[in-house]
């Protein structure tokens, strides 16, 4: 087993990385720049800004135009045996990975109002359709509905 002659402390913010490194012969024993190099580390992380939240943050692998909302395609097969598309706006979020879809079709919703549901559920980090219907009802058609359609940068092709 190797015996490090130096320890690196290192700490990564807001792209930045700052990081000294801390030699045995500097501190007179190995334990001692051990022991440097971590009251640096917890000294520096106190003077820097927290940590950035990856929390809707927005990654060019975006399509949709809003974090946590996307647009999927289905293809079901018919009873006469025709297979056909069958599109949903999914808002998801780390605790529902899979998502809560809102389908688009005749008997379901257009695709500008499943789009709307899906950012409400989104937004609200909520599967209870009941509470988003409620909450689209209030702000179907207003400014706030057009808003959020300003938003959509995805339609089914």
């Amino acid at each position: 087993m190797s015996q490090a002659k130096c320890f690196k402390a290192s700490v990564m913010r807001h792209n930045v990385r700052h990081q000294v490194y801390f030699s045995a012969r500097q501190y007179g024993s190995r334990k001692a720049a051990e022991v440097a190099a971590r009251k640096w580390e917890v000294k520096k992380i106190r003077e820097l800004p927290a940590r950035l939240t990856r929390k809707n943050l927005m990654t060019d692998r975006n399509r949709s135009g809003v974090v946590g909302v996307r647009l999927a395609k289905n293809v079901a097969k018919r009873k006469n045996g025709k297979r056909v598309a069958q599109w949903r706006w999914i808002a998801f979020w780390t605790a529902l990975p899979g998502g809560i879809p809102w389908t688009i079709g005749a008997r379901k919703y257009s695709d500008n109002d499943a789009f709307v549901l899906a950012y409400l559920s989104r937004q609200h980090e909520s599967v209870n359709r009941k509470k988003m219907l409620k909450e689209f009802e209030k702000i179907y058609r207003t400014a706030k509905y057009k808003k959020i359609l300003s938003q959509k940068k995805q339609s089914p092709k």
